[in-house]
């Protein structure tokens, strides 16, 4: 995934309107659900349009802002897949990068690898209330997470813990999918849940 998939992703979830409109909490909106400034609200009133330039300015700005913060916020639980990267942008582009200061129990369960206990836990906020299909969007793409975890074969480059990393030595070839110990030749995703298991115990 790319910030060109992300802004795809927004651009389908968010609608476009050239003009301004109050969104679900009463905010003046434009675009592809972007909030009017404060020193823009007298020269973009309700029902104003906005030029495409703005609108596009805007929007660019955002979404790479959105994509950093996505970025960032993966790294420091240790690397996410592909699909939570672009969810995470999502989030970032709709709450903001300090969403998790408001979610933090979803937060600090991704933090924790609890991926499916996350998606539990950011259903039951305002967020959900007021748009659910954006908070599905998010479940969709922790639940994937978690089932990547539990399953090596599902995996992608990014979705392999750091502290497993650390710990066992595994390393992923993104383009074959396989993992690999050290300097020894890549090995099938189906024995690494063994191994590991194995190393855990000592033998």
């Amino acid at each position: 995934m790319s910030l060109f998939d992300l802004r795809e992703n927004l651009k389908d979830r968010e609608g476009f309107r050239d003009e301004v409109y109050l969104d679900s909490l009463g905010n003046p909106t434009f675009g592809y659900g972007e909030l009017v400034k404060e020193d823009e609200l007298d020269m973009f009133p309700e029902g104003a349009k906005v030029p495409r330039s703005i609108i596009d300015d805007r929007f660019n700005s955002s979404s790479l802002s959105a994509w950093n913060s996505a970025v960032e916020q993966g790294d420091s639980i240790g690397g996410v897949s592909d699909e939570l990267l672009t969810a995470l942008g999502s989030v970032n582009y709709q709450l903001g990068p300090n969403w998790f200061s408001t979610h933090s129990r979803t937060w600090d369960l991704m933090r924790r690898g609890l991926f499916e206990e996350a998606a539990r836990e950011a259903e039951d906020s305002d967020w959900f209330k007021q748009t659910p299909d954006r908070v599905r969007d998010f479940q969709s793409a922790l639940r994937a997470e978690a089932a990547k975890r539990r399953d090596p074969s599902r995996r992608d480059a990014n979705s392999i813990p750091q502290s497993d990393v650390d710990r066992y030595g595994f390393l992923f070839d993104g383009g074959s999918g396989y993992a690999s110990l050290g300097n020894i030749p890549p090995i099938d995703p189906s024995v690494v849940d063994s191994a590991m298991r194995l190393l855990d115990r000592g033998g």
